[in-house]
């Protein structure tokens, strides 16, 4: 009985202890260094770097970030778990280039856009990745579209949308000029 109550003690010393080490786990690296956010990787980025994710991530905010980057998913997702009062998820504003592959993006029918585009000096790279879900909604008359492009430069190879309540991808046309997609791939 005594060897059981201390393999018992172990093990529970070793649950608390994968515990501890669970909850400082990264969940992004550049390098060999590890992020406790995707935010701070992001913050952390310089040329040259590449973000890669370690595990899926789910986010109840906007992923609107001001600066350049690259995130290789490695096949993870992020998704939007909570409805916004705006109307996209993830946006790329201002003049940045920003990259992702081998990523899932995610709306999960919370937002009318999954991914959007806009702004003739931005530039949104998708290599491998998978958007998934804009919802109708009535604010300001937006429909449910997985990549919204508005003045915006997007490149994708291997882009794969699904599960939209509009459209798989919605080109504004009302605006003057400027935007590009160039589609590329088997998808």
């Amino acid at each position: 009985k005594g060897e059981i109550e201390m393999i018992k003690r172990v093990l529970s010393v070793f649950t608390a202890l994968f515990a501890v080490v669970s909850a400082f786990a990264g969940v992004a690296k550049i390098g060999d260094t590890e992020y406790a956010t995707i935010d701070a990787a992001i913050d952390a980025w310089k040329e040259g770097d590449e973000i890669k994710l370690l595990c899926n991530i789910d986010r109840a905010d906007y992923f609107f970030i001001t600066k350049n980057f690259v995130i290789d998913g490695c096949g993870y997702t992020l998704k939007c778990t909570k409805a916004h009062d705006g109307y996209n998820y993830f946006v790329n504003n201002n003049g940045y280039k920003q990259t992702f592959k081998n990523i899932t993006i995610d709306g999960n029918k919370q937002v009318a856009y999954a991914a959007q585009c806009i702004n003739t000096s931005s530039t949104l790279i998708l290599d491998n990745v998978t958007i998934k879900g804009g919802k109708t909604t009535l604010f300001q008359g937006l429909m449910g579209y997985g990549l919204h492009i508005n003045k915006g430069n997007v490149i994708a190879n291997d882009l794969k949308v699904s599960n939209c309540d509009a459209a798989a991808v919605y080109i504004d046309s009302n605006k003057a000029a400027g935007g590009s997609f160039t589609l590329t791939g088997d998808n």
